[in-house]
Protein backbone atom coordinates (compact mmCIF):
# COMPACT_ATOMS: atom_id res chain seq x y z
CA UNK A 1 0.00 0.00 0.00
CA UNK A 2 1.28 3.48 -0.71
CA UNK A 3 2.04 4.77 2.88
CA UNK A 4 4.12 1.09 3.65
CA UNK A 5 5.66 2.21 0.35
CA UNK A 6 6.46 5.75 1.97
CA UNK A 7 7.95 4.35 4.84
CA UNK A 8 10.05 2.43 3.11
CA UNK A 9 11.49 5.34 1.12
CA UNK A 10 11.68 7.14 4.66
CA UNK A 11 13.36 4.28 6.27
CA UNK A 12 16.01 4.48 2.93
CA UNK A 13 16.12 8.65 3.62
CA UNK A 14 16.98 8.10 6.97
CA UNK A 15 19.31 5.20 6.88
CA UNK A 16 17.41 2.97 9.48
CA UNK A 17 19.12 -0.50 9.38
CA UNK A 18 19.74 -0.26 5.87
CA UNK A 19 22.92 2.51 4.00
CA UNK A 20 20.96 5.36 2.91
CA UNK A 21 20.37 5.49 -0.67
CA UNK A 22 18.64 8.72 -2.24
CA UNK A 23 18.00 6.57 -5.55
CA UNK A 24 16.06 4.28 -3.10
CA UNK A 25 14.30 6.44 -1.75
CA UNK A 26 13.20 8.37 -4.90
CA UNK A 27 11.47 4.75 -5.81
CA UNK A 28 9.90 3.94 -3.17
CA UNK A 29 8.25 7.91 -3.05
CA UNK A 30 7.56 7.87 -6.68
CA UNK A 31 5.57 4.45 -5.99
CA UNK A 32 3.45 5.69 -2.93
CA UNK A 33 3.25 9.13 -5.09
CA UNK A 34 1.71 8.01 -7.91
CA UNK A 35 -1.41 5.98 -5.61
CA UNK A 36 -2.10 9.70 -4.41
CA UNK A 37 -0.25 9.65 -1.43
CA UNK A 38 -0.24 13.36 -0.40
CA UNK A 39 2.61 13.08 1.72
CA UNK A 40 4.15 11.27 -0.63
CA UNK A 41 3.92 13.82 -3.36
CA UNK A 42 5.09 16.73 -1.03
CA UNK A 43 8.02 14.66 -0.49
CA UNK A 44 8.68 13.56 -3.81
CA UNK A 45 8.82 17.22 -4.93
CA UNK A 46 11.31 17.80 -2.65
CA UNK A 47 13.72 15.40 -3.99
CA UNK A 48 13.24 16.75 -7.56
CA UNK A 49 13.17 20.48 -6.53
CA UNK A 50 16.44 20.12 -4.98
CA UNK A 51 17.55 17.09 -7.33
CA UNK A 52 18.10 14.66 -4.54
CA UNK A 53 18.13 10.94 -6.47
CA UNK A 54 16.70 11.91 -9.30
CA UNK A 55 17.75 14.92 -12.42
CA UNK A 56 16.34 18.11 -11.10
CA UNK A 57 12.95 19.38 -12.68
CA UNK A 58 11.54 22.32 -10.66
CA UNK A 59 8.42 22.49 -13.08
CA UNK A 60 7.72 18.39 -11.93
CA UNK A 61 8.35 19.41 -8.12
CA UNK A 62 5.70 22.37 -8.43
CA UNK A 63 3.31 19.94 -10.03
CA UNK A 64 3.61 17.67 -7.46
CA UNK A 65 3.56 20.00 -4.71
CA UNK A 66 0.33 21.82 -6.55
CA UNK A 67 -1.61 18.20 -5.93
CA UNK A 68 -0.24 17.49 -2.54
CA UNK A 69 -1.29 20.89 -1.64
CA UNK A 70 -4.76 20.36 -3.08
CA UNK A 71 -5.01 17.17 -0.57
CA UNK A 72 -4.69 19.52 2.39
CA UNK A 73 -0.79 19.01 2.75
CA UNK A 74 0.11 22.58 3.53
CA UNK A 75 3.78 22.16 3.38
CA UNK A 76 3.83 20.83 -0.36
CA UNK A 77 1.44 23.92 -0.58
CA UNK A 78 3.90 26.25 1.37
CA UNK A 79 6.67 24.97 -1.39
CA UNK A 80 4.35 25.38 -3.96
CA UNK A 81 3.84 29.12 -2.98
CA UNK A 82 6.94 29.96 -2.45
CA UNK A 83 8.78 28.48 -5.09
CA UNK A 84 5.97 27.82 -8.12
CA UNK A 85 3.77 30.53 -7.87
CA UNK A 86 6.42 33.48 -8.50
CA UNK A 87 8.52 30.77 -10.65
CA UNK A 88 5.48 30.98 -12.79
CA UNK A 89 5.08 34.74 -13.17
CA UNK A 90 8.44 34.99 -13.95
CA UNK A 91 8.43 32.13 -16.96
CA UNK A 92 5.27 33.79 -17.96
CA UNK A 93 6.68 37.42 -18.27
CA UNK A 94 9.75 36.08 -20.16
CA UNK A 95 7.11 34.60 -22.55
CA UNK A 96 5.23 38.11 -22.80
CA UNK A 97 8.35 39.69 -23.20
CA UNK A 98 9.78 37.62 -25.86
CA UNK A 99 6.46 37.63 -27.76
CA UNK A 100 6.61 41.69 -27.54
CA UNK A 101 9.52 41.66 -29.11
CA UNK A 102 8.87 38.90 -31.57
CA UNK A 103 5.69 40.93 -32.74
CA UNK A 104 7.67 44.71 -32.35
CA UNK A 105 10.49 42.79 -35.46
CA UNK A 106 7.46 41.66 -37.69
CA UNK A 107 6.01 44.81 -37.36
Amino acid sequence: DARAQFNLGLTYAEGRGVAKDDSKVFEWFQKAAEQGLAEAQGSLGVMYWHGFGVARDPQKACRLWEAAGHQGNEKAMENYNENCSGHARRRQSRRRERGGSRQGAHS
